[in-house]
């Protein structure tokens, strides 16, 4: 999770898959935010793209709010509707991802390709396993409301759901009520809230959630 375009920390996880992926079968499970802030931000979208692409061994990879925001300032631009650069995506790094894509890309319809592959990207993840006889969830913020065995929801649908879902933080004051990140139905695992325990986890029994987001 919250990998951030840092392509050196990527690396070592696909090549630490790729070895391993010789003896046994292997899943990959990205929890959103692969993207914005880190230098190689275009570089690591292009490559897990065409990665899920070729389908060399399952991947999953759930939008988180920095996919959000990527989605809707490219739907404007769809529309022709002008973007300034104080743009909420640009504020929390999108910009290293725009002018990456653009030095990667010079074909647009290709940007578009890439757009559309990160507005198709599902909001959360329900897996067969349980624990403590409950089933596991993985979505980038918060649990779902209304959990399906297979997700209905992509970044493309941008309504409430997916804003809260990818967005919502425990200490939010601008939610009309106190949201919770876990819930008493689901083991959830969420990144998004960067947390303080140097193995890059921090388990909170209370709303009974686990947070993988190590601050990368």
């Amino acid at each position: 999770s919250d990998i951030h375009g840092l392509g050196n920390i990527y690396l070592s996880i696909m090549n630490y898959l790729e070895n391993i992926r010789k003896n046994e079968e292997i899943e990959l499970y990205i929890n959103g935010d692969l993207i914005d802030r880190g230098p190689d931000s275009a570089d690591v979208l292009l490559d897990i793209k065409k990665k899920i692409e070729k389908n060399r061994f399952k991947i999953v990879y759930l939008g988180g709010n920095h996919e959000l925001m990527m989605h809707e300032v490219f739907e404007k631009r769809k529309k022709g509707i002008y973007v300034s650069d104080f743009n909420d995506w640009y504020n929390n790094g999108g910009w290293i991802t725009d002018f990456g894509l653009e030095g990667e890309l010079e074909d647009k319809d290709k940007i578009i390709e890439v757009s559309d592959f990160v507005s198709n990207l599902k909001i959360y993840h329900k897996f067969e396993e349980k624990i403590n006889n409950k089933n596991i969830i993985l979505v980038h913020a918060a649990c779902p409301f209304n959990v399906k065995e297979e997700c209905d929801l992509r970044i493309k649908d941008n309504n409430n759901s997916v804003f809260y879902y990818v967005w919502t933080r425990e200490q939010d004051s601008y939610l009309p009520f106190r949201c919770r990140v876990g819930s008493k139905d689901y083991f959830t695992i969420v990144g998004h809230t960067p947390n303080n325990n140097p193995f890059g986890f921090e388990y909170h029994k209370n709303q009974n959630y686990l947070n993988i987001d190590g601050g990368c």
